[in-house]
């Protein structure tokens, strides 16, 4: 009895214990930072935790079903890889005495670390515990770790590549002894292929220090201050078997950590090139300057202005004589209308010449100017200065114009002593016309009476006659040129019948011209509306030419054609020629091409420009062929008006 009393109050204590036991496993459950579920072997929920309802957001209808699958389908939608949970999940079931681990992903970013264990008791399985933790923090640091570690990786790889294919030379040095470490191709492409990698620098760089290196690199590597070096010229050998060689160098050297500890970064470029092509640029630019210093001086020391300008029109440039011809001071700077203004610049003929008409401004435009005439100044600016100007575009290698420069000569006293040359001329053949006619009537006058002369006197009066007609002619080609220079020969136009002057004309020269056999050659008849007497004269002078030309006699062709509108006259000679080199002065006044020649045949060398000139005052053109040693065409043309 005393043994069942004393029963009774333990039995009634036992209920109170596991109670207890339940209460305190409840509470450890609750506060542990894991969700815990437990699932027996008929798949209901035996026992769970409130961290696990908390992650899944369970709803308590779920719970209290204690339904594992109905839970399992709850969890599935916030998975992001529903399918491979479920697979993942029948394979544990399939193996209860497996364990498992692995991880969920769900759909809001968060990653839980899922495990699981069977359940056991006394030995036998029955059940399968299951873990839930949020590892979501830590996967987010270790996928950092892994993209940093694949950054670190790929910088790696491209510092390896940089390294590798620079075209600059790298090495790092590093300890007392300045042990290479590393070098890379463009450092061995430089300094040549040695061993050099885990060889201290004294035994490695011998040949490649010759400006106190080693110190500098001791220095950079105590100090950590860095040096750089422009243009250094080291002393470097290709190859083995090649000689030393300078080269120039730009060098930078670092102190940088390893892990063995500091050591110098030695950045190394190679600038010969760069020198040689500076210096070169040096030598070039030296040259320039002395260049425009000699240029400058020539221009300062010509007597021809020089003045130029820019693309604008802007004056740039005057020398000296430019300066002197102008008169006047502030000229640069200004445009060509401000330049036109200021100096007074006119035609010849006294106009006004516009800006637009400076050579200056038309060489500007593209134009190259040539002997270009006209006046500085006038009455209002207290002189008056004759110029005679050439021009042209100053252009870039492009072809761009950029520019425009004038070369000015003072021509003044040339046009002076032309106007007294040409004063002198017309008072000179004035003067000389009347006693010539007198010389030249009196001797016509005894020649009449020739046979009453003594015969000793016949030939000299007969020479007079012969003189006072040279004479004649030279003052009658004289008083011509004064005519045409002074714009004073006048045209007495009539209607004239060409082939009847050319026919006549011919006709007269061939009774003085024994040697020689004068043909016409004429189409059809040409009246045109000309001054008979200068047709006269015009053919006159090319026959004249044409028989005094051909010593040796021979065929002389007159032609007379209508083309084109125009009569065309051709005379046509087969005797010394014109050499090619004075054929283009042969219409200037004065200008005879066989002076100081075996065929220097006389005469003043006007003929050609009277000619000419009578054409041109007749509104026609005249040309000329011409081959020493086979003759010269002349050819005229003249326009057949209607009346």
């Amino acid at each position: 009895m005393e043994a069942q009393a004393a029963e009774q109050p333990r039995r009634a204590g036992a209920p109170r214990e596991v109670e207890h036991s339940r209460s305190f496993l409840a509470a450890a459950l609750d506060a542990t930072a894991e969700g815990l579920l437990v699932v027996d072997l008929e798949g209901r929920i035996t026992l769970f935790n409130a961290k696990l309802v908390e992650m899944w957001s369970l709803p308590r209808a779920v719970v209290d079903a204690r339904d594992d699958q109905l839970a399992i389908a709850y969890v599935l939608d916030q998975l992001a890889a529903p399918q491979g949970f479920v697979a993942r999940t029948e394979a544990v079931y399939a193996t209860p005495e497996a364990e498992s681990l692995d991880r969920l992903e769900l759909n809001d970013g968060r990653v839980y670390e899922r495990s699981s264990k069977p359940q056991r008791v006394e030995g036998k399985v029955v059940g399968r515990v299951w873990s839930f933790r949020d590892v979501t923090a830590r996967v987010r640091v270790e996928r950092e770790r892994e993209r940093l570690h694949a950054d670190m990786a790929l910088d790696r790889e491209l510092l390896k590549t940089v390294v590798d294919y620079v075209p600059v030379g790298i090495a790092v040095r590093s300890g007392p002894e300045l042990v290479y470490e590393l070098v890379n191709p463009g450092f061995i492409a430089i300094f040549g292929e040695k061993p050099r990698v885990g060889k201290p620098f004294a035994l490695a760089a011998s040949e490649e220090a010759p400006f106190d290196e080693r110190r500098i690199l001791e220095h950079v590597l105590t100090t950590g201050e860095p040096y750089r070096a422009v243009g250094k010229k080291v002393r470097v050998r290709r190859t083995p078997d090649s000689p030393l060689e300078d080269r120039c160098f730009s060098i930078t050297y670092l102190r940088v950590p390893t892990s063995r500890g500091a050591a110098v970064l030695a950045v190394v470029v190679e600038t010969t090139e760069q020198e040689n092509a500076r210096r070169e640029i040096e030598r070039l630019a030296g040259t320039a300057q002395r260049q425009a210093a000699e240029l400058e001086g020539i221009h300062e020391s010509m007597i021809d202005g020089i003045i130029a300008c820019d693309a604008s029109g802007r004056i740039t440039h005057l020398n000296e004589a430019q300066m002197t011809l102008i008169g006047r001071e502030g000229i640069r700077g200004k445009s060509c209308e401000e330049y036109a203004a200021l100096i007074g610049i006119r035609h010849l003929d006294g106009s006004l010449m516009r800006p637009s008409e400076l050579p200056l401004a038309r060489a500007i435009r593209g134009e190259t100017v040539r002997n270009e005439g006209f006046c500085l100044g006038g009455p209002e600016h207290g002189r008056q200065v004759i110029v005679r100007a050439n021009a042209s575009p100053i252009r870039d290698h492009t072809g761009r114009i950029i520019g425009a420069v004038a070369v000015n000569r003072d021509v003044s006293e040339f046009v002076e002593l032309d106007r007294l040359k040409d004063q002198f001329l017309r008072v000179a053949a004035h003067e000389l016309k009347t006693p010539v006619a007198i010389m030249k009537g009196y001797a016509d006058v005894l020649l009449r009476a020739k046979d009453q002369l003594p015969a000793a006197a016949r030939g000299p009066i007969e020479a007079i006659e012969r003189g006072a007609l040279k004479i004649d002619r030279i003052v009658t080609e004289l008083l011509d040129v004064s005519l045409l220079l002074a714009g004073k020969m006048e045209m007495r136009l009539e209607r004239v019948e060409l082939a009847e002057v050319v026919d006549t004309v011919t006709r007269r020269f061939a009774l003085s011209a024994p040697r020689h056999r004068l043909r016409v050659v004429v189409t059809e008849p040409v009246v045109i509306r000309a001054d008979r007497t200068r047709l006269e004269q015009l053919l006159g002078k090319l026959l004249d030419n044409a028989i005094r030309y051909s010593p040796r006699g021979g065929d002389v062709d007159v032609s007379l054609e209508i083309h084109g509108g125009e009569a065309v006259v051709r005379v046509r000679d087969r005797g010394i020629g014109i050499p090619a080199d004075k054929q283009r002065r042969v219409f200037e006044r004065f200008y005879r091409p066989h002076t100081d020649t075996p065929h220097d045949y006389g005469g003043m060398g006007v003929g050609l420009y009277i000619a000419r000139e009578i054409v041109a005052r007749h509104g026609g053109t005249m040309s000329f062929e011409s081959r020493e040693g086979e003759g010269s065409v002349f050819c005229f043309r003249l326009p057949i008006r209607p009346g």
